[in-house]
This record gives C-alpha cells, structure tokens and sequence, in this order.
C-alpha cells in the first residue's frame, strides 16, 4: 500500500523526484549539471596528472644533480686514494660512538631524574 501511495506521488509530480519525472526542464538541468560535474573531475584529474608530471620530472632533476655531483666527487683526487675513504669510515664509526654514548648518557640522566623523584616522594632521605 506504502508502495502505490509512493508511486502515485511520483507520477502526479509530487517532490522532488516526481519533479524530475515530469518536468523535462528539471531533467535537462540535471543533465547538464552532472555534465558540467564530470567535465570539472575530468579537469581536476588533468590538472593532478600535470602537478604530479612536474614533481616527478623536478625529483628526476635532483636525483641527476646528485648522482653528477657523486660522480665529480669521486673522480676527484681526494678519491682515489683508500686513505680518504679509511678517514671517511673511521670519522663515520666516530659519529656512531658518540651517538650511542650521548644516548647511554640521556638514558643514565632519565633514571637519574626517576630516582630523585622517588626519593623526594620517600620524605627526602636522598634528596640533596
């Protein structure tokens, strides 16, 4: 019954989809309303199609400068000999230990920090 009631609404016109139903200049303005929707997302599609097109041949650009700059680097004197390239690693191996001792000495002071707390919280028998 729901189902006629609907169906009959429709058919007189009633609301919006009967409007469209009966109504051709509706119909026609949908049409070139989602006419108008597919040409704006074709466009839109161009125009990120273009955007990205740009940032790969920019990354492309780069990645060319660096692998030149690479390519001068190692063909320059201070390159051909193992020596530079055994100052490079040792300097490299450096870094790493600093690094790993800069870590070792934040986590000493963290726990550090922990234990003063708990001592503070204790009635201060350590804190200084």
């Amino acid at each position: 019954m729901e189902l006629d009631g609907s169906l009959a609404r429709l058919q007189s016109g009633q609301g919006s989809a009967g409007q469209l139903l009966r109504d051709s200049a509706q119909y026609d303005k949908l049409r070139s309303e989602m006419a108008d929707l597919r040409r704006s997302i074709a466009d839109l599609r161009a125009a990120e199609a273009h955007a990205v097109g740009q940032s790969v041949r920019r990354l492309e650009r780069r990645a060319l400068s660096l692998i030149e700059s690479v390519d001068a680097f190692n063909r320059s004197p201070a390159m051909t000999t193992s020596q530079v390239y055994d100052n490079f690693n040792g300097v490299a191996r450096e870094l790493q230990d600093t690094v790993r001792t800069s870590a070792r000495i934040r986590e000493i002071h963290a726990d550090e920090a922990v234990l003063v707390g708990h001592a503070e919280a204790a009635g201060g028998v350590w804190a200084s």
